[in-house]
């Protein structure tokens, strides 16, 4: 691995911890994977009135129930720059972010609340998207949101063991990538989900394409990579809590 001895399997260390923000409905959760760091709040909300509005040019205004806002300053990577509206890349990252983690929330029946999470990187050196899925997870069962399961995200790269550096030409899948990995490899393939399967996916390749056996490979390894991060996360919030926050609103449907 690039400026560190790892194997190609090998992922970094996984720390995370939470705490509650007195006076808000607020659940904050730091989500720490080495030199990659998450820092997450959790807010809900009571009413459809304070979802996330979605202007729509021919229908009716779509109001989203739930919604992942993604923040990456420009000092998460050491520096300076302007902080404004979101740029095209945090909005990407945070569509995807709120992709993996959809289909584990409960219903509205089961749940009547709009949920809010933002995910802001304080520092980065690989997949910040990945690391918001994991710390989003975290925050939503420490505050109180009955989810279905547990979802993580890993970022997986490849690089070719090349002929002119004494290989054979077999491509190489890592897992946890770096960012020299990422700039220097030839494939970012974020993948999220649980034990039993993939909620979201996303590659970036810089060649042509890859082969099924290539894609195969690429996934189980991910796949034991999510169950290994799954475990680390569980040492922090073993079970999803049964009560919400003191400070969250009440919300009581009459039928």
């Amino acid at each position: 691995r690039v400026g560190e001895v790892m194997d190609v399997t090998q992922q970094r260390y996984v720390k995370s911890s939470h705490s509650v923000v007195c006076f808000l409905e607020l659940m904050e959760v730091h989500f720490s994977l080495e030199e990659r760091h998450s820092h997450w709040q959790l807010q809900l909300l009571d009413g459809n009135n304070m979802g996330q509005r979605l202007d729509n040019l021919t229908e009716v205004d779509e109001l989203k129930r739930f919604y992942l806002q993604y923040s990456f300053p420009p000092s998460a990577v050491g520096e300076v720059g302007r902080i404004g509206a979101p740029s095209r890349r945090e909005i990407g990252h945070g569509m995807l972010a709120e992709r993996a983690l959809e289909p584990a929330l409960p219903s509205e029946d089961e749940f009547p609340y709009v949920i809010r999470v933002e995910s802001t990187i304080t520092e980065s050196n690989g997949s910040s998207s990945m690391a918001s899925v994991c710390g989003g997870s975290l925050a939503l069962l420490d505050g109180g949101v009955p989810l279905k399961c547990s979802i993580a995200g890993i970022a997986m790269g490849m690089v070719f063991d090349t002929k002119d550096c004494g290989g054979d030409g077999t491509p190489l899948i890592l897992s946890d990538i770096i960012g020299s990995e990422d700039a220097l490899g030839d494939m970012d393939f974020k993948v999220a989900g649980n034990e039993t399967g993939i909620t979201a996916f996303q590659m970036d390749l810089k060649m042509v394409g890859i082969t099924v056996p290539i894609m195969k490979q690429a996934l189980a390894q991910a796949g034991k990579g999510i169950c290994h991060i799954l475990a680390e996360m569980s040492k922090c919030s073993p079970a999803p809590s049964r009560r919400l926050s003191t400070y969250a609103p009440v919300i009581n449907c009459l039928k």
